[in-house]
């Protein structure tokens, strides 16, 4: 799944446009050998080598690897083809065999998606895997910097506080707990 954006960076801070991939699952490794990454602008990146992501662990993808480890000389990344809009784009992650496992169309011109990242070096993070990736309130501006290869700045939400906070607002008044 889609899970980090870095769409524009600061001035200061340019580590160039790059995603990172998390495998969310429990129990499944993933190899990412012939998906492809595809942006709204007609970029399409096919993944050639053998990545493996195993459950849990995180891929970062960057278009410029050089700028990249400017910012962040430890994380290991992959090269591809990504060029992101700064306001407006969308990312489309396709299986070996095209199906479309996840996409994420963002745009700063939508109330739902935040301004925050935009330009200070911070990045469109995924606020819980368990969120659903497609949707602007799911996401928030990085603490810092952003964390590429690694857990979000913010605490995942698992499964379990969803199903509670989703049954109470289903059985309250939005002014009682939502």
């Amino acid at each position: 799944m889609i899970n980090e954006i870095n769409y524009v960076s600061g001035s200061t801070s340019d580590s160039g446009d790059w995603i990172e991939l998390y495998n969310p699952t429990e129990s499944s490794t993933i190899n990412l050998k012939d998906y492809m990454i595809k942006d709204k602008g007609g970029n399409i990146s096919v993944i050639y080598d053998d990545i493996i992501v195993a459950p849990g662990e995180y891929v970062v993808f960057a278009d410029n690897i050089e700028k990249f480890h400017t910012i962040y000389p430890d994380v290991e990344c992959h090269q591809i083809e990504l060029s992101l809009n700064n306001y407006v784009d969308e990312i489309s992650l396709y299986d070996s065999y095209e199906y479309l496992m996840d996409n994420v169309s963002y745009s700063m011109f939508e109330k739902a998606w935040t301004k925050s990242a935009f330009g200070t070096g911070r990045t469109l993070s995924l606020l819980s895997p368990d969120y659903d990736n497609s949707k602007g309130r799911s996401w928030a501006a990085s603490k810092s910097l952003g964390t590429p290869g690694a857990q979000n700045d913010y605490p995942p939400v698992h499964n379990l506080h969803l199903a509670i906070f989703r049954a109470q607002c289903s059985t309250a008044t939005l002014s009682q707990v939502c």
